[in-house]
Order: C-alpha cells, then sequence, then structure tokens
C-alpha cells in the first residue's frame, strides 16, 4: 500500500506498510508515464518504510513498487502506485523592468514600443506555462476605457503594438499569453493615456506585474 507526501517540482516521500511479521530492509523500483511497466531499481538496503526520491523531472508522472529482503531473498512486489511531480513555475524579466513615459500632456499617449523599451520575460522551467499581468492605479487616478477626469487608460500588448488590450481593474490579473514554453522568452509592451484633467500634476508611480501559472 504505497502513499505520496512533500511532493515538490523535484522530489516525493513514497510511504508503505510494514509486511506482517516485517522484514529485513526493502527495495524500491520506479518508471516514468501513466501504467508504465519497464521498472528499475533505484534504491536497495532501505530500513525505514519510505523513501525520498529526488532528482525527478517537473510535472511527470513517476511509478514505485516496493518489495521486502532477508536472507530468504525477496519479498512479493507492492501493488504500483504513480504521482506526478508539481510543475516548476518560474519566471525572470530579462529587460530593465523599469519604464519612464517623461512628461505627458492631457490625454496624450506613450507606449514601450515609442520608448524602444519593450519588456521580456524568460520561463526558467521546462514545462509551458500561462502568463498573467496586472496594474496598480496610483492615487487619486482610477482606470477606465476612456480616459477623463482622474481616468486614466493603461494597456498590454503581446505582439508588438498590433493588438492592445485595455487593464480594466486594478490589481487584477489578466491573461497575457495563454501558453509560453518553457526556456523561451516572450516580449510584451504597455502602453498609457493620462487623464484629461487631473487635481495635481504629480509624478505618478505604476507597478506591473506578470505572473505565471499553469495553462
Amino acid at each position: 500500500s504505497l502513499s505520496f507526501s512533500n511532493i515538490t517540482s523535484s522530489a516525493m516521500r513514497i510511504s508503505w506498510n510494514a509486511p506482517t511479521g516485517g522484514t529485513g530492509t526493502y527495495k524500491i523500483d520506479r518508471c516514468t508515464g501513466t501504467g508504465c511497466s519497464d521498472f528499475s531499481n533505484i534504491q536497495t538496503g532501505i530500513s525505514n518504510t519510505y523513501y525520498d526520491d529526488s532528482g525527478l523531472d517537473s510535472y511527470t508522472v513517476y511509478r514505485y513498487r516496493v518489495r521486502g529482503n532477508n536472507a530468504s531473498g525477496d519479498g512479493p512486489n507492492s501493488t504500483p502506485a504513480e504521482e506526478t511531480t508539481l510543475m516548476y513555475l518560474s519566471i525572470s524579466l530579462t529587460s530593465d523592468g523599469t519604464v519612464d513615459y517623461g512628461f505627458l500632456a492631457s490625454s496624450a499617449s506613450k507606449s514601450t514600443i515609442d520608448l524602444s523599451d519593450t519588456q521580456t520575460v524568460y520561463n526558467d522551467g521546462s514545462s509551458a506555462i500561462q502568463l498573467r499581468i496586472k496594474t496598480s492605479a496610483p492615487s487619486p487616478w482610477s482606470l477606465g476605457e476612456t480616459v477623463g477626469d482622474e481616468i486614466f487608460k493603461h494597456e498590454f500588448s503581446s505582439n508588438g503594438g498590433s493588438n492592445w488590450t485595455t487593464f480594466t481593474t486594478a490589481d487584477t490579473y489578466q491573461q497575457l499569453v495563454a501558453s509560453l514554453a518553457g526556456e523561451t522568452s516572450q516580449n510584451f509592451d504597455l502602453r498609457i493615456t493620462v487623464p484629461s484633467s487631473t487635481v495635481d500634476y504629480a509624478q505618478k508611480n505604476i507597478s506591473v506585474t506578470v505572473q505565471a501559472t499553469t495553462p
């Protein structure tokens, strides 16, 4: 009776029940893939009723079986059981991470394309991921589909500005890219249109966050 715990993207613990009457030590076999049968031994001489397997691939199915061993030889194999490692999600910003739009007149727009400051995200993992993006809204401004008094428009594009998507709600994630393959990069651009009027004309700071999730 195998069970699994401490599951990460590269490791897991396999536990089992000792047979009636006990045993000397245990041997554990492993194969890769749902329902696989080409087992290979990965450890012998295990004195505990668990084994911590490591160095595994992210988001991969591993199948295990265990048998006891003593001076008389090996006992029967346990019923195989399988578990999937977690997906390794990690992204990094390979561009500068800062956009300076400069001074803008009321209702004026500017983009990272205009500034030659396109941003780039890199998928550090080996599995495909989804990218989501959100923006903050600096006080006293709020987001809108069109600009107005204290209302600014903020947009993003994942195809070099051919299409723009408007941020609709501050601090709420929207889809940037449906699927980004492992160890590949994704460019994205931002465009801001400032309010038609505001109570102050001070510098505003806006935070944009990109998040990795499962596709």
